[in-house]
């Protein structure tokens, strides 16, 4: 995810040393610069470290979306003039918030304000499109103006009118004025391809972020990322001590990604050698896993699982499932390994200790195994069973008991039932991870 600030051009240098990925200017003040200051400021963003990728504060009072004084030719020249500046400075987005275009006197025709907003929005997105922009609606809470002031409403327009290059921003600052949820942007985000906040004060007050909004930056990232989002985020604060504030607001934002992404279990190296954890495999939340551990692909480990390889090394093979509350773990003495082969489910609190456990094979709940035992292919050890050192269970044989003896081969089945529950468990992942 890249991060900006919403910032006047006249920032530009202070944004850029803060360390923020790119700004976002206001289009409002792109609209009031002469030729010969909007050719200095294209200067310097061309030539500086970050880029210019979107603009919001599309405009101040005109042209007007809803209302008295709506004129199409207005709303079509402002485009103009907008798209043709910001394509210039690279600029991929184009916010419509803009309050000021949005107050409507009372008694106004709430279904004709509606129209004239999805025309606003055809007209400037027709434009726009010529450039290669994308225009962005954005709810302004009900406090600031009179219309699209929930994000319900500015939803339905870009979902009715579908244009390809109309898409929403989310700012979360406006949602909290009304008590809308961070969570309803798991509806919108379909249309969404941008991101805002601020801090949230005093009479609607923008103040930068800081230490205080950790804890909702941090549920925000972990709410988007969730949905598969991982576009652009922008700071849209009250910039007028960014001197001193942005920097400080740019690290409680990373802060909280960071946090967010982090996954909520415990890896740790030992002796340098850190475990090896493909993308495709699922790690619940308090499991620990320690040293020399390699997964295959698709594995699943249910919480409070431990896992520790210090002298020898642990090997997960594909497709397999450890549940809850396991303990496997190498012993202190070197080629210690426990090896765990493919498409392998290990029980509810079993323990592993230096042992082999073969593919398709089932260790039952609370079962251990341990030093130098063997399980072989397609093997079930039955729940509470305790595999004594150096123990070899032939391929396809059930043991129970303690110490386990070897009771009868698997049925068919079994090996159903098996296999089932590889499946089951790498189903109940991706339901707990959507």
């Amino acid at each position: 995810m890249r991060f900006g600030c919403c910032a006047s051009a006249r920032l530009y240098d202070y944004v850029a040393e803060a360390g923020y990925d790119y700004i976002e200017i206001p289009g409002r003040e792109l609209s009031e610069l002469s030729d010969e200051e909007y050719e200095a400021i294209k200067e310097k963003i061309l030539s500086g470290p970050i880029p210019c990728i979107a603009v919001n504060a599309y405009a101040k009072a005109e042209p007007k979306m809803v209302g008295e004084g709506f004129d199409r030719t207005k709303i079509r020249d402002y485009a103009e003039l907008i798209m043709f500046r910001a394509s210039a400075l690279g600029v991929k987005t184009v916010g419509i918030g803009a309050p000021g275009i949005r107050k409507l006197p009372e008694g106004y025709d709430k279904a004709k304000a509606n129209e004239q907003a999805k025309e606003f929005l055809t007209i400037t997105a027709e434009v726009a499109a010529k450039y290669g922009i994308t225009i962005l609606f954005e709810q302004v809470h009900k406090y600031m103006c009179d219309f699209g002031t929930d994000i319900d409403g500015v939803y339905n327009i870009v979902e009715e009118l579908d244009i390809p290059n109309l898409k929403m921003v989310v700012d979360f600052y406006h949602l909290k004025p009304t008590g809308e949820s961070i969570d309803c942007v798991k509806k919108y985000i379909s249309r969404t391809v941008h991101l805002h906040t601020s801090g949230y004060g005093e009479g609607y007050s923008r103040p930068q972020l800081t230490d205080k909004d950790y804890d909702e930056l941090k549920y925000i990232f972990q709410t988007v990322k969730s949905l598969g989002y991982d576009g652009t985020f922008s700071n849209e604060s009250d910039n007028s001590r960014f001197e001193t504030e942005g920097r400080e607001a740019l690290d409680v934002i990373k802060r909280a990604y960071a946090d967010a992404i982090r996954p909520n279990y415990t890896v740790r190296s030992w002796k340098g050698v850190s475990p090896v954890i493909p993308e495709s495999c699922t790690i619940f939340e308090n499991c620990s896993i320690y040293g020399n551990v390699t997964f295959g692909e698709n594995c699943v480990v249910m919480p409070g699982t431990v896992i520790r390889a210090e002298m020898g090394k642990v090997v997960i093979g594909d497709n397999t499932n450890i549940q809850d509350m396991c303990c496997i773990h190498t012993d202190t003495y070197e080629n210690a390994d426990v090896i765990i082969g493919s498409n392998v489910t290990i029980g509810h609190r079993a323990l592993l200790h230096a042992c082999t456990i073969e593919d398709n094979a089932l260790v039952g709940m609370g079962a251990v195994v341990l030093n130098g035992a063997r399980i072989g292919k397609g093997a079930m050890v039955s729940a509470g069973a305790l595999v004594t050192q150096n123990a070899v269970i032939d391929d396809g044989m059930l043991v129970v008991g303690m110490p386990a003896k070897v009771r009868r081969e698997v049925k068919d089945s079994e090996i159903k039932e098996m296999e089932e529950t590889i499946a089951e468990y790498r189903e109940t992942a991706e339901e707990y991870i959507k």
